[in-house]
């Protein structure tokens, strides 16, 4: 601490019981006013010293006030004052009224009693120990905090800062770290943002805080707050922005996710909502048939042909109920982890000839034209067969439903690389990338495409890809964009010889 002592407030002379009050205070706190004799020496009274050492007057009068300063420091303080005290700064340790030793200065003016002045010698005493120690927890603190201090001269433009706040910036703290460099790597979407608050700070005197991106030498982006504040001159005008500036990077990135999360977890109810209402769509559509089945066989029961018929009509309908709820159960189970694969050497184009079979009405009665290749030879693979017809037929009914009438379907088998790959092809609606992203989310329809499902639960592919995977292959879909159909690719792991 620098202080700068008036040569007439020093030389007044000490009275009144209000001074002396204060500054006893002052000496309790570390900082003592004193007068003495140019040879070192207190003649009177001494009130702040008294209340920083605990020294009554008769032990500080003369030289006594040496006792006070510590044995190895005190023959150096004697030899400046009895050799003649210069005007410079004199550190030493003193003790306190507590018995404390305190690291002290002494600033002190000598005058010899020209123009009216006594002829003395008056001075402060500070603990500077005390203010490097608060100092310390103030760096302490700043640096836990990861908060660097800035200070900007508006006169130059010149900018010196902490270590900290260099690397708050990605700057080495030795390294040089210029104004024009620190605006140079705040963010351009932030770049007016930033210009606006400090100098609308300038501008008024007065303060701003603002968090803002700021691009690191490697080009990673990192968060800061910066909070700083204009020191005034006796017009009013701003000489000097000084602040502090904080990593917030985490915090930022916290709050993002959270709000990821939170964006998230609406997405998903309304999925789930979604769903709910497909579902009891979907359930409730074949119940109206089965109910009308059998009110009309109670009426019409007579007749053996309407009977037959009644009764196939009602089996389709259960038997379209039983598809959806075996789908529900079998994701569920994968989820939980309670599918069990029944693994053994099979030739693939058995569970495929199941799937086409499972798939035939529904392809004849959309025109649509079918095809096969690789399936004149054995494909022997490890796989459980009635979940592979079960991957295959998903996929099949899937091909079809989002292809228009008379389009073309394609079911390959190939060996490629130790794998067996069963590709599953249409020329039907496509999708975009978007949508590609997310055809194999539970509970997935693709917007704009819902109409074109004719039914289903949009668990299909979710379920396709989980039993893949459980046969340690994969499930991929590939599309060139809307209106060029889809490719959807089976791998699965060749039986060893």
């Amino acid at each position: 601490m620098n202080t700068v002592i008036a040569p007439q407030v020093l030389a007044a002379p000490q009275g009144g019981a209000m001074e002396e009050r204060l500054w006893s205070a002052l000496g309790a706190a570390g900082v003592a006013r004193w007068t003495r004799g140019l040879d070192g020496a207190f003649h009177d009274p001494q009130p702040s010293w008294s209340a920083l050492t605990g020294q009554s007057q008769d032990e500080l009068a003369g030289l006594g006030w040496l006792d006070a300063v510590h044995p190895d420091d005190r023959a150096r303080v004697r030899s400046h004052w009895t050799g003649g005290a210069t005007d410079a700064v004199l550190g030493y340790r003193l003790r306190d009224a507590n018995g404390t030793w305190r690291e002290v200065e002494e600033r002190a003016a000598r005058f010899d009693g020209a123009d009216g002045l006594p002829a003395q010698a008056v001075g402060i005493i500070e603990d500077v120990g005390a203010l490097r120690r608060t100092q310390q927890r103030l760096r302490q603190a700043l640096d836990g905090g990861r908060m660097g201090t800035w200070d900007i001269d508006l006169s130059t433009g010149t900018m010196t800062c902490s270590g900290q706040c260099k690397a708050n910036y990605g700057r080495p703290a030795d390294a040089p770290f210029s104004y024009e460099e620190l605006a140079a790597c705040v963010h351009p979407d932030d770049l007016e943002r930033w210009r606006a608050a400090v100098g609308g700070a300038i501008a008024s005197g007065g303060e701003f805080g603002l968090d803002y991106r700021a691009i690191w030498p490697d080009g990673t982006v990192h968060w800061v707050y910066v909070r700083g504040s204009c020191l005034l001159d006796d017009r009013g005008n701003a000489t000097t922005l000084s602040g502090v500036s904080i990593d917030v990077t985490d915090r930022m990135r916290a709050r993002e996710l959270d709000r990821e999360r939170a964006a998230a977890a609406v997405l998903e109810s309304r999925k789930k909502s979604e769903f709910l209402a497909i579902l009891a769509h979907e359930l409730r559509g074949p119940l109206g048939p089965v109910r009308g089945a059998l009110q009309a066989m109670r009426m019409r029961g007579d007749d053996p042909k309407d009977r037959e018929w009644l009764r196939a009509l009602a089996e389709r309908q259960v038997r379209h109920m039983g598809v959806l709820i075996d789908d529900l159960l079998d994701v569920a189970r994968v989820e939980r982890g309670e599918i069990r694969l029944q693994r053994e050497r099979i030739d693939l184009r058995v569970p495929l000839r199941l799937a086409v079979d499972a798939c035939h009405a529904l392809i004849e009665s959309r025109g649509q034209h079918f095809e096969e290749s690789g399936v004149d030879v054995p494909v022997m693979a490890l796989a459980d067969p009635t979940r592979v017809a079960q991957m295959v037929s998903n996929l099949l009914n899937n091909a079809a439903k989002y292809t228009p009438p008379h389009g073309h379907l394609q079911l390959a088998l190939v060996q490629r690389d130790g794998q067996a790959v069963i590709h599953v092809t249409d020329d039907g609606i496509g999708l975009d990338q978007a949508s590609l992203a997310r055809v194999f989310e539970l509970f997935e329809q693709v917007d704009g495409q819902k109409d074109q499902a004719q039914g289903g639960l949009g668990i299909g592919l979710a379920l396709a890809r989980q039993l893949a995977q459980l046969h340690g292959g994969s499930l991929t879909a590939h599309s060139d964009g809307l209106g060029h159909g889809c490719r959807f690719s089976i791998v699965l792991p060749l039986a060893p010889d």
